[in-house]
């Protein structure tokens, strides 16, 4: 058995904003060797980031409260370890940006509820190298601008001092801000770094290689700093990018 309970309190721009607590209950088992059970009960909440409140036009954010329980297992074989998770959600308060004039983000009145079914699986080629895939599915009381099932596959691998990493996601059509449907995106992501020395390395980076993105809304705002319209733009732009690290 275990448990934790913590309490916060925060402040925007010195403005006292709010308090609010967090606290979870859980049981953990291993029957066998190579299998582990685990349950959870929990009540936390997220505040509105500073985004959120910087741009809320009217309207005065309150948290978001989530509600919840997890059961998973997790499987250990020679090369493989799966995992099954089950959850249930219940959020209040959820944030999102009205669609009408007064613009801003506000909470959401209606209550969304959350079935989720998770599945892992992550293989083990050898030590250097190894697979990882998720799938998921969600079911929800209304559309809430999330896709219903998706899958992600990544893969990690090295060669001497080469390090290459690639991951895959893909997230089913979905309702998405406006009244907009969302497509199918397929988001590739991939690095690979070059270890020169024990303490230099070089990295080479790429992001939504495939320029498949679902959207996220932008509230714009005249020379006044008033809100004057929204628009969608892509969660994640293409880029590409090279870093230099220095271990010292």
């Amino acid at each position: 058995m275990l448990g934790d309970l913590k309490f916060d309190r925060y402040s925007y721009n010195g403005d006292f904003r709010n308090s609010d607590y967090s606290a979870r209950i859980g049981y953990i088992s291993k029957p066998k060797d190579n299998m582990t059970l685990k349950g959870f009960l929990y009540k936390t909440y997220s505040p509105p980031s500073f985004q959120n409140i910087l741009y809320s036009g009217p309207y005065y954010l309150n948290n978001i409260k989530y509600k919840g329980l997890s059961l998973e297992t997790d499987y250990n074989f020679s090369k493989d370890k799966v995992r099954f998770l089950f959850g249930y959600i219940d959020m209040r308060n959820t944030i999102e940006p009205s669609f009408k004039y007064p613009y801003g983000y506000y909470n959401m009145q209606t209550p969304i509820y959350i079935n989720i079914f998770w599945l892992s699986n992550t293989c083990y080629i050898n030590a250097l190298n190894k697979i990882e895939f998720n799938y998921f599915i969600n079911k929800m009381n209304k559309a809430y601008h999330s896709p219903n099932e998706g899958f992600s596959i990544k893969l990690f691998d090295r060669y001497k001092n080469i390090y290459f990493y690639n991951e895959l996601v893909y997230r089913s059509p979905f309702d998405g801000y406006f009244g907009t449907n969302e497509k199918a995106t397929y988001m590739w992501d991939s690095a690979i770094t070059y270890n020169i020395s024990p303490f230099y390395s070089i990295t080479l980076k790429a992001q939504n290689i495939l320029n498949s993105s679902y959207k996220v809304p932008v509230i714009t705002y005249d020379q006044y700093g008033n809100p004057n319209g929204l628009y969608n733009v892509n969660a994640y732009p293409t880029t590409f990018y090279i870093s230099l690290e220095r271990l010292f």
